[in-house]
C-alpha cells in the first residue's frame, strides 16, 4: 500500500482533493490506470482492505495481469466518477457510491460492459439473489451482489459484566418492551447513578432512523422505510411507528438513556459503550467485528440479545431490500474478459468465506455460516438474522421505471431520523402531527416526481398485496 501523491494522482485520475490510497497486486509496471496488462479497481472497503489486496494479488498470479486496487472514501466516489467519466479514464472496475442516477440511467449513457462470463454468474450466484433491474438488464448480467441482503441494525448487545453487577441474568435478557425496561430500573437502583443503561446515536438523525425502521418492523411494520409494501402507502403514522418511538422516549423521561446520548454519533456511541460507561446498546451484527478489531480488551464481556419488541415471545419479522449490484465494468475497459472475472470471483464460496470471516456482513452463501471462523457471537447474530430478516419486495425491479420517479424525489424537511430525534429529545413535541406530516409529504413528492418523470406508473405500482412478509420474496415471484 501507498499513498497517491497529488502529481501521480492527477496523473492518473484528473481530479482534485479525492482521499485514496493505491494497492499494485502483481507486477507493476508503472503504466496507468487502463493501461494494457493493468485492472484498475475502486472501491470503499476500509475494514476489509488487507482482505482485498490479498485476494486481487493471488488472483493477479493466477491469471497474469496486474490488479491495482485503489482505496477512495466512499463520499468521494461519486464526484472522482463523474470526473473520470468526462476524460475517459473510468477503472475497469468500480463501486458507485455517491452516483444519485439509477444503473439504468447510467448503462443507457455508455457507462458500463456488460460481464462476459453472465452466464456463468447465473449459475454461481445463489438462486433469489440475482434480479432483472439490479444486477441483469435486458437479458444481459453487467454486475453481482458482493453482500447478502440480509442485515439486522438494532440488535441488543449488552455489557455482561454490568448486567450481572445488577443481578441479572446476562444469559437470559428480556427484549420485550416491558422486560427491557424493567432491566433498566434494575441497573439504575442498583448502581445509585444517573449514568443510564442504554446510549442512542442522537447525534446523528441517519443512524438513530435506522435503529428505529429495524424497531418498528420488529413491530410489526409490513414495509421499510414507512413504505407499506401491502398497500403502496406511506404510513409513518401508524402504531409501530408511534409505539417504537414512545418506548424510546419513555427510556429518556424515565432516565435510563445515557446522559451524553445527544452528544453520540453511533462510532461514538460503540466506544462508549465498549469502556464499560452503560451497560445496552442497539446496534448491526457487525459490533463484535468492531469489538475484536478495536476494543480486544472488552470482548470477552460481550453479550447479544434480539432486537427489541413490544410484546415477550413475540415472532420477530423484518426485511431487508434485494441487495443492489457493487461493482460494474467499464464501458471501454481494455480487459472485460478479465474485469468480468475477477468481479465473478467475489461471488465464489472461496472469497464469500474470507469476507464473512471479515465479522461485516453474512455470505451470500448462507449455508457458510456454521464454517466461517469467527467469534461465536457474530455465527449467533447471523443465525438470528437467517431466522428474523426476509428479502421483502422491490417496485423498482417488478417495475423499472420506478428508478426514474425516485430519482426526482426529493427529501423531505423531517426525515424520520430528525423526528425521533426530536421527539426523545423533547424538541418536537408534536411529533405526532410530524409523523402524519412525513406521510403526506412523501405521498405528495411521490405524485410530483411521477409527474416530472414523465411517467406512466401509479402509488399502485408499489404495492405488493399478495406479499408474505415470513418470506424471502424470489425473483420467480414479480411474474
Amino acid at each position: 500500500m501507498r499513498e497517491l501523491s497529488r502529481r501521480r494522482f492527477l496523473g492518473y485520475s484528473g481530479l482534485l482533493g479525492a482521499g485514496l490510497v493505491v494497492a499494485g497486486c502483481g507486477d507493476d509496471d508503472g503504466q496507468g490506470a487502463g493501461a494494457s496488462g493493468k485492472l484498475t479497481m475502486l472501491d470503499p472497503w476500509e475494514p476489509e482492505r488487507e482482505l482485498m489486496e490479498s485476494w486481487c494479488e493471488t488472483w493477479a498470479a493466477d491469471n497474469g495481469i496486474q490488479v491495482e486496487h485503489v482505496l477512495m472514501n466512499a463520499g468521494e466516489i461519486g464526484e472522482a466518477l463523474a470526473l473520470q467519466r468526462q476524460s475517459n479514464q473510468l477503472p475497469d472496475l468500480f463501486t458507485l457510491f455517491g452516483l444519485e442516477l439509477p444503473p439504468r440511467a447510467l448503462i443507457d449513457d455508455g457507462w458500463f460492459s456488460p460481464m462476459t462470463n453472465g452466464d456463468e454468474v447465473l449459475e454461481l450466484v445463489p438462486d433469489g439473489l440475482m434480479f432483472e433491474g439490479l444486477h441483469v438488464f435486458d437479458g444481459d448480467v453487467y454486475s453481482l451482489p458482493l453482500f447478502n441482503p440480509k442485515i439486522m441494525r438494532a440488535f441488543t448487545w449488552y455489557n455482561t459484566e454490568l448486567l450481572a453487577a445488577a443481578d441479572l441474568d446476562p444469559e437470559s435478557v428480556d427484549t420485550s418492551y416491558d422486560g427491557f425496561r424493567a432491566a433498566c430500573a434494575q441497573i439504575k437502583r442498583s448502581s445509585g447513578s444517573d449514568a443510564g443503561a442504554l446510549a442512542l446515536a442522537l447525534k446523528d438523525p441517519g443512524g438513530l432512523e435506522v435503529v428505529v425502521d429495524n424497531l418498528v418492523m420488529a413491530a410489526g411494520f409490513d414495509g421499510i422505510g414507512g413504505l407499506d409494501l401491502k398497500t403502496g402507502e406511506y404510513r409513518f403514522e401508524t402504531e409501530p411507528f408511534v409505539t417504537a418511538i414512545e418506548f424510546l422516549m419513555s427510556l429518556q423521561q424515565d432516565g435510563y438513556l445515557f446522559p451524553a446520548s445527544s452528544g453520540l454519533d453511533a462510532k461514538t456511541a460503540r466506544a462508549r459503550w465498549a469502556s464499560g460507561e452503560f451497560p445496552f446498546l442497539l446496534d448491526g451484527q457487525f459490533t463484535i467485528g468492531t469489538v475484536a478489531a478495536d476494543y480486544e480488551a472488552f470482548i470477552d464481556s460481550v453479550g447479544l440479545a434480539d432486537v427489541l419488541t413490544p410484546e415477550a415471545g413475540a415472532p420477530i419479522v423484518t426485511h431487508q431490500p434485494p441487495k443492489g449490484a457493487v461493482y460494474w465494468i467499464a464501458h471501454d475497459t481494455d480487459h472485460p474478459e478479465q474485469a468480468s472475472e475477477l468481479s465473478a470471483s467475489l461471488a465464489t464460496r472461496e472469497f464469500q468465506q474470507q469476507w464473512g470471516e471479515q465479522m461485516g456482513t453474512m455470505p451470500i452463501y448462507e449455508d457458510l455460516v456454521p464454517e466461517l471462523d469467527v467469534h461465536p457471537l457474530f455465527k449467533l447474530a447471523l443465525e438470528k438474522i437467517i431466522a428474523q430478516v426476509f428479502v421483502a419486495p422491490s417496485p423498482v425491479v417488478r417495475t423499472v421505471e420506478i428508478a426514474d420517479v425516485d430519482a426526482e424525489m426529493r427529501p423531505p424537511q423531517f426525515t424520520l431520523g430528525a423526528i425521533a430525534q426530536g421527539a426523545i429529545t423533547g424538541q418536537m413535541p408534536d411529533w405526532q402531527k410530524a409523523l402524519e406530516d412525513l406521510s403526506d409529504n412523501r405521498t405528495e413528492e411521490r405524485e410530483n416526481a411521477i409527474k416530472a418523470a414523465g411517467s406512466k406508473v401509479t402509488p399502485d405500482d408499489w404495492a405488493f398485496p399478495d406479499w408474505d412478509p415470513t418470506r424471502d420474496f424470489t425473483p420467480d415471484l414479480y411474474g
